[in-house]
C-alpha cells in the first residue's frame, strides 16, 4: 500500500523548496550586478542607506567599489598602510566640500573642501605619511553616515571625522526593510515594480512632523557608533555643524531636481544659483528671464524669489510685497513692508501676531539685528532653523554631538559652529553667519571650508591624534594651499 504523504512534509518540503529557489535566484542577480549587467538601484534611493559595500579589495588596494562610486568620490589606498596615518571623512555634502568636488562648478581636481585642507596641510608637513580619505556623500544623513562609519572602521583608519546633521528629515526605514535592502533580488523587484515612480535623485530631505523622535534617532546612532569606535579604540573628532543663520530662501535645498522642482538648467539655474549665494542683484535679470519662460520649467517659489531680489535691490516695494503676501500670509506680508521701509519696531511688532511662527521668527531675527539686538536676534532666527531647517543642522542636534562628545574618552569635539560663529566676527561682523562664508543654505564658500579646516586641525593638534615619527615641516600657508589647487581670490567668492 502506498504511503500517503503527510501536509506538514509537504508544507516544509514546499517552504524549503521556495527558500532555495530564492536563495539561487538572489544570488544569480547579485552575480549579474558584479559584473555589470545590471543595477538593482533606484536612483531615488542612492543616499538613503548602504545596501552593499562602499569599498572593496583589489590587489594590494582598496578602492571604491562600482556601487559605492554612484555616491562617493573615487578612492584608492592601501591595504597595509604601513607607516602611513589614515584618516576617513564622513558626512553629507557638506562634510565632501560641496560645490567644489561634486562637479556642479568644476575646479582643478577635487579640492575646496575640509577633506582637502586637512590633507594639504598635513601631507606638507609629514610628506608621504597622510591619506585623508573623502568618504563623505551629497544628500545622506546620519543613518548612512553611521554604516558607511561602520564599514571603514574595519580599514584600519587612525582617525574619523564626522560631520553630519544638515539632512536630518525623516525618521528613515524601518529594520525589516533595510535588511531586505542588502537582497540584490528584492532591490531589483522593487525596482521593477516602482518603475512608474519618480527616479530623479532627490537633493531634498523629506521632512517628517515628529522632530522628537528625530532627534532621538540621531542621538542614538551617534551614540552607538561613538561606542562601536571607543570598543575599537578608534579615535574620532565629532563635529558640530555650521549653521546659516542669515539665509533667506523658502525652499529646503539645492536648485537640481527634487519632489517639488523641476529640472533646472540656463536662466532659471543661474538666477537661484546667485539668490541662493545672497547675490542678489546677480540674480535679478535670469529670475526675470526664467519667470518669462516655459512654466514647467519655474520652481514653486520662483516668484517669491525674485520678489526678495527687488525689494534686497531698492526695486519697487508694492508689486515685490504683494507678491510675498500671496504666498506666505497677508501678516508675513505686512512685516516684511515694515522691514524693507526701515520701520524695523513696526515689523516687531507685526510679526509677533503671526500664525506662521517659522517664517515670522526668520523676519523677527532680521528685525531685531537691525535695531542692534543681536541676542534677540541670533535667538529668533535658531528658533526659525530648529522649526523649518531648511536643510540646515537644527541646533538641538548641535547640541546633541557636544553632549555624546564629553561621555567617550576617545572621542573630541571640534565645534564647527562655534568656529564659523568666530569667522563671522572676524572683520567687525555681529557673529550671525552668512554670505561672508556661505554659498547657500549650508554649504561655504572655499575660505568658510579652509577656516573650518583650521578647527579641526587645532583639534587634531592639541590632542595629539595626527601622523607621529618624522618631525613635521612648516605648516604651509592658505595662500600656499590655495594657489596649488588654482581656487579663485577670496573676493570672488563671498562678495555680494
Amino acid at each position: 500500500m502506498k504511503r500517503r504523504t503527510s501536509l506538514p512534509w509537504l508544507i516544509a518540503f514546499a517552504a524549503l523548496a521556495t527558500t532555495l529557489l530564492l536563495t539561487l535566484g538572489n544570488e544569480a542577480v547579485e552575480q549579474a550586478e558584479r559584473l555589470g549587467l545590471v543595477d538593482t538601484h533606484r536612483p531615488g534611493e542612492a543616499i538613503q542607506s548602504v545596501d552593499e559595500p562602499l569599498f572593496e579589495e583589489q590587489g594590494q588596494w582598496y578602492r571604491t567599489s562600482t556601487y559605492g562610486a554612484g555616491s562617493l568620490l573615487p578612492a584608492r589606498f592601501a591595504r597595509d598602510k604601513g607607516e602611513r596615518w589614515r584618516m576617513f571623512v564622513l558626512g553629507g555634502s557638506f562634510a565632501m566640500g560641496s560645490p567644489y568636488v561634486n562637479g556642479e562648478q568644476p575646479r582643478h581636481g577635487d579640492e575646496g573642501g575640509i577633506p582637502s585642507w586637512v590633507q594639504g596641510n598635513l601631507s606638507a608637513r609629514f610628506p608621504d605619511h597622510v591619506e585623508v580619505v573623502n568618504a563623505a556623500a551629497g544628500g545622506q544623513g546620519s543613518r548612512r553616515v553611521v554604516e558607511i562609519a561602520r564599514e571603514v572602521l574595519d580599514l584600519d583608519p587612525d582617525l574619523l571625522l564626522i560631520a553630519t546633521g544638515n539632512n536630518e528629515g525623516n525618521l528613515g526605514a524601518g529594520r525589516v526593510r533595510t535588511q531586505l535592502r542588502s537582497l540584490g533580488g528584492y532591490r531589483l523587484l522593487r525596482k521593477v515594480l516602482l518603475r512608474q515612480e519618480q527616479e530623479g535623485r532627490s537633493w531634498f530631505t523629506p521632512q517628517d512632523v515628529d522632530s522628537s523622535q528625530l532627534r532621538l534617532g540621531f542621538q542614538e546612532r551617534i551614540h552607538a557608533l561613538l561606542e562601536e569606535a571607543t570598543r575599537r579604540e578608534v579615535p574620532v573628532l565629532l563635529a558640530t555643524m555650521p549653521i546659516n543663520l542669515s539665509y533667506l530662501g523658502f525652499e529646503p535645498g539645492k536648485i537640481i531636481q527634487g519632489p517639488d522642482w523641476p529640472p533646472l538648467g540656463g536662466v532659471c539655474r543661474e538666477g537661484i544659483r546667485a539668490f541662493e549665494a545672497q547675490r542678489f542683484q546677480d540674480a535679478l535679470q535670469p529670475l526675470r528671464s526664467c519667470l518669462d519662460g516655459p512654466a514647467s520649467q519655474q520652481p514653486p517659489p520662483l516668484a517669491s524669489y525674485l520678489a526678495l531680489a527687488e525689494l534686497e535691490t531698492g526695486g519697487d516695494p508694492e508689486a515685490a510685497l504683494a507678491v510675498l503676501s500671496a504666498s506666505q500670509g497677508a501678516c508675513i506680508g505686512r512685516g516684511i513692508g515694515h522691514y524693507y521701509r526701515g520701520e524695523f519696531e513696526l515689523a516687531t511688532r507685526e510679526l509677533e501676531s503671526c500664525d506662521e511662527v517659522a517664517e515670522a521668527l526668520v523676519w523677527l531675527g532680521r528685525s531685531w539685528r537691525k535695531l542692534g539686538d543681536i541676542s534677540k536676534a541670533r535667538h529668533a532666527l535658531y528658533q526659525s532653523v530648529e522649526l523649518v531647517p531648511r536643510n540646515r543642522t537644527r541646533p538641538s542636534l548641535n547640541d546633541i554631538i557636544r553632549a555624546e562628545a564629553a561621555l567617550f574618552a576617545g572621542v573630541h569635539l571640534v565645534d564647527l559652529e562655534a568656529a564659523s560663529e568666530e569667522l563671522a566676527r572676524s572683520r567687525g561682523g555681529d557673529g550671525i553667519p552668512g554670505a561672508e562664508q556661505f554659498l547657500d543654505y549650508c554649504h561655504m564658500s572655499w575660505w568658510g571650508y579652509a577656516s573650518m579646516a583650521d578647527a579641526v586641525l587645532r583639534v587634531i593638534e592639541h590632542e595629539q591624534l595626527g601622523p607621529r615619527g618624522a618631525q613635521p615641516l612648516p605648516a604651509p600657508s592658505r595662500e600656499d594651499l590655495r594657489s596649488l589647487f588654482r581656487l579663485e581670490q577670496r573676493a570672488t567668492l563671498d562678495t555680494n
